[in-house]
């Protein structure tokens, strides 16, 4: 809650980056993965909104939207 709204969308974007981008000990895993996860540990610790956004963002992506 004391968080701003830039801060709450790097805390997200900055989650999904690190478990989608390849390692030197793994590789990155599926947006559709990450986003399970985000969606299992997040949910008092992340701001819901920005969650549904990277959502939308990443479902548009994978479809070619705007």
């Amino acid at each position: 809650d004391t968080l701003d709204s830039a801060a709450r969308i790097l805390a997200v974007v900055d989650i999904y980056e690190a478990l989608t981008a390849d390692r030197p000990y793994r590789a990155g895993m599926p947006s559709h993965r990450a986003l399970q996860i985000i969606h299992e540990e997040g949910p008092a610790r992340l701001c819901a909104d920005v969650v549904a956004a990277l959502e939308t963002s990443v479902r548009d992506e994978r479809v070619g939207g705007p």
